[in-house]
């Protein structure tokens, strides 16, 4: 698993200029394959919600405990 936050929206100036940047945060899932490391899917709801969906081999307990994650 790995989670990314990417930087979006307007390009700010100082603070006070009334511009509120942004973010979007992602999480990919990635298997282990004979050419290297895949991504099979990506989701930012908390826990195993809809990852085992794809993953149904994914042991609960590397996501039971995983966080929503951030759009804004």
């Amino acid at each position: 698993m790995l989670d990314l936050s990417t930087r979006m929206g307007p390009a700010c100036g100082d603070a006070g200029d009334g511009c509120a940047p942004g973010s979007i945060s992602q999480r990919w899932f990635y298997r282990a394959e004979p050419s290297g490391w895949q991504a099979v899917a990506m989701n930012g709801e908390a826990g195993c919600t809809g990852i085992r969906e794809v993953l149904p081999e994914l042991p609960e307990h590397l996501c039971a405990s995983l966080p929503r994650l951030g759009r804004g």
